[in-house]
């Protein structure tokens, strides 16, 4: 038998051989068929016949000639079945023989196949190693001719072009062999893929930047000046470089925000960059941590130079290479605010947190920068879920941090730049506030004059600008991307706010002093109002809801939020209001009771009389006593400098405590001191109908702060008669059944004590 490596050999001079081999043996083995089963039906006959004898046998009814015949043919019977066995036996041998002969050509034939497998696989592996090479070589030559034709005046370079196409085929069939298990051609093509295109890349960078400097891109008026001929050469190299970007990385269409960079705005971008570096990121004197505004202001002075360019030029090569969804405008400006987010992680940890004002200052102006991008220039304020943790940098691919483009991000992703951003902006807060609060001229009303029947607030300046730095706080934290950075940043503004806004009282009670109150009870409930109305916000709503998760379960919804983030600073400044409004209640109540010392000095109540000419005469009880006339007329200018300086809300509730606390003292000084003739009641009623008289333009029911005053004097005008019963009733009467015997004398509001002490302190005549 011939050796493995000659099987063709073996197989070209022995073919004839093995062809008859095979149709003998086809042969031999249809002939064996076809007598085995002439032998089967052979059997089955020599069976029946044997039934049958058995039969007769049975029915012991055997003709002689039936029995000649049966054994006639039981004897052919046997004879046929030993021609058949031995027949069957010489077929088996032969059979044996042929499998025995076969056996070398079925290996054969096995052996054969493997190996017209193995050159057919081999064939195709040279096949593609032929392609791959054709390939690169014609791209090879189409960028050797391409360098040749760089200077020519044409705006089309058909070179290139084929350059691209082979190159583009190369990529395809890079990435269509990713499961293949030939690791040579994955290698092979690797490195024609990245060398050809680093060499055509080249060529279209030289190409690519030959066209900006014609367009003057660099200057303050790119694109100023140029021909329409240097436009086209411009948006035709553009359209090179996207094939070949898209060619090597694939540019399809992903979710918004997490797009690739643009090879061709890159190279925009880059002689931008550089002279940023060189000016705001060296040695230069342009590089001074104190003048942050000077690279931000050079950074706005690009974008608003360049943005014409952008949207008329720029944009449209874009929508012509089916690319819409990429903004060049937008992507322009992620390319400058991503080298000041360079500069910025440089500077804030290594020069500016050392020196606090410095670094304020950066902030602002960073956050004017932002503010000023995203209203004027509608760069929008990418932004992730709130909800989600905040990507670790370690983690985060290259689309993600390209993705949130922001100065902000800066000042956010590091604790420790955080944490002292906050700060300053609180200390600021409470610093701001503090100078201006001393300030005379802040708390002047906000309106002049004339303009006063407008202000239904009655508020000063000091307040307009609390309501605007609470506003710039609030337009900085939605600013903001993380919700746990919001959370934080409010949390400091709020407790710092009332800090800035608690005014200490000041010594001394002159009008001015009185007017300053006044105006800061306006203020407080000013500011109650404006942050009730800013809690149903959506931010704060959310903050509201991550604290509210912070203790509780994870999965509630905005639905589920209980509250807003100011109902702590609405209980302190109502607490506040509260505590001056009872101030100006008590002052007001002791300027009544300096004046009404004479008034309630008496001891016997008697209507009131006066000296003339030596004589004493009784005045008419319908007159005010005059103890108590300048002491109403005081309380009166109280009132209406209560009434200019107040808001209507605080006005209202100010005299109903004035008129509660005035009530209560002169029912005091009516139960412990007075002594009452009887019938002689008129000229305290028409007193206390005075008192009640200074409130009458205050509210439509000033009886109603006085209600027990007026129980009292209706106890007055009962005659002795019905003191005695009133007097019955009480020593008859338990504590707790009182309130319902006290109906019958019209008396609802008066306790039993104080009507007793009413009763005994009455003389009766």
């Amino acid at each position: 038998m011939p050796a493995d490596d000659d099987i063709a050999q073996y197989l070209n001079e022995h073919f004839t051989t093995i062809s008859d081999l095979h149709s003998r043996l086809e042969g031999a083995i249809s002939e064996s068929e076809e007598k085995l089963r002439s032998l089967q039906a052979s059997v089955r006959l020599s069976q029946l016949l044997c039934s049958k004898i058995q039969k007769a046998e049975r029915i012991n009814v055997i003709h002689p000639e039936t029995v000649k015949n049966g054994i006639q043919e039981l004897n052919l019977s046997l004879k046929e079945l030993e021609e058949l066995e031995h027949k069957r036996t010489a077929l088996l041998d032969e059979t044996k023989k042929l499998h025995k002969e076969y056996a070398p050509v079925q290996s054969i034939s096995s052996k054969l196949t493997e190996s017209i497998n193995e050159m057919s696989s081999s064939h195709i592996y040279i096949q593609t190693i032929l392609t791959i090479e054709k390939w690169k070589d014609a791209t090879v030559r189409a960028l050797k001719e391409a360098e040749k034709q760089r200077d020519s005046s044409s705006i089309e370079a058909p070179a290139i072009e084929t350059a691209l196409d082979n190159l583009k085929r190369l990529a395809d069939a890079q990435r269509n062999i990713e499961d293949c298990r030939t690791p040579h051609i994955k290698r092979t093509l690797k490195g024609y893929v990245d060398i050809l295109s680093n060499q055509l890349t080249n060529a279209l960078i030289l190409r690519f930047n030959a066209d900006l400097d014609d367009l003057q891109w660099s200057s303050n008026s790119p694109g100023a000046g140029s021909t329409e001929s240097q436009f086209n050469r411009f948006r035709y190299h553009f359209s090179l470089l996207l094939s070949l970007q898209k060619t090597i990385e694939g540019l399809e269409k992903k979710e918004r925000g997490r797009l690739p960079s643009l090879w061709p705005m890159e190279l925009l971008l880059k002689p931008l960059v550089t002279r940023f570096k060189y000016h705001f990121m060296g040695d230069k004197t342009t590089n001074r941590m104190d003048k942050p505004e000077w690279y931000f202001s050079h950074v706005l002075q690009l974008v608003s130079s360049h943005s014409d360019f952008l949207i008329m030029k720029v944009q449209p090569i874009l929508d012509k290479n089916a690319m819409s969804y990429y903004d060049a405008k937008e992507e322009f400006i992620k390319g400058l605010v991503r080298v000041i987010n360079t500069k910025l992680r440089h500077d804030i940890p290594q020069r500016l947190l050392s020196n606090p004002s410095v670094f304020y200052h950066t902030i602002n102006e960073a956050i004017q920068f932002e503010k000023t991008l995203q209203d004027i220039h509608e760069y929008p304020q990418h932004q992730p879920d709130l909800w989600s943790q905040n990507r670790s940098k370690s983690t985060a691919s290259s689309s993600d941090l390209y993705d949130n483009i922001t100065v902000l991000e800066v000042l956010t992703e590091d604790d420790r730049v955080f944490d002292a951003w906050i700060r300053e902006e609180a200390l600021y807060l409470r610093r701001q506030m503090n100078e201006e609060m001393k300030e005379e001229e802040m708390w002047k009303s906000r309106f002049s004059e004339g303009f006063s029947d407008i202000d239904h607030w009655s508020i000063p300046l000091v307040t307009d600008h609390l309501a605007s730095l609470l506003a710039t706080e609030y337009e900085r934290m939605k600013m903001l991307h993380s919700i746990s950075h919001r959370f934080t940043f409010w949390e400091k503004i709020t407790e710092n706010s009332h800090y800035a806004f608690k005014w200490s009282s000041s010594a001394g009670h002159s009008d001015e002093i009185l007017k300053r109150y006044c105006m800061y009870v306006n203020s407080l409930r000013f500011i109650c109002k404006m942050v009730r109305e800013w809690g149903d916000d959506i931010p704060f709503l959310e903050i509201q809801l991550y604290r509210q998760q912070l203790t509780g379960p994870k999965n509630t919804t905005l639905l589920d939020v209980k509250g807003t983030v100011f109902d702590r600073t609405v209980i302190v400044f109502k607490e506040q209001m509260s505590e001056i409004l009872s101030g100006l209640n008590s002052l007001t109540l002791r300027l009544f009771q300096d004046y009404t010392k004479d008034y309630f000095r008496k001891r016997v109540w008697t209507p009131s009389s006066v000296l003339v000419d030596g004589r004493s005469l009784t005045v008419s009880p319908y007159e005010i006593s005059p103890e108590l006339s300048e002491a109403l007329h005081v309380v009166r200018g109280r009132l209406r400098l209560m009434e200019r300086h107040l808001n209507e809300s605080s006005f209202k509730k100010y005299c109903k405590s004035v008129a509660a606390a005035m009530g209560a003292y002169v029912l005091q000084q009516v139960i412990t001191r007075y002594h009452f003739h009887v019938n002689s009641y008129h000229q305290f009623e028409f007193d206390v109908e005075a008192i009640v008289s200074l409130f009458s333009s205050y509210s439509p029911a000033p009886h109603v702060y006085f209600s027990e005053m007026m129980e009292v004097i209706g106890v007055l005008k009962k005659g002795g008669k019905e003191c005695l019963q009133l007097k019955r009733c009480l020593e008859n009467t338990k504590a707790e059944d009182w309130t319902e015997e006290a109906k019958a004398f019209q008396l609802k509001r008066l306790d039993r004590s104080t009507t007793e002490e009413i009763l005994f302190t009455m003389i009766f005549s």
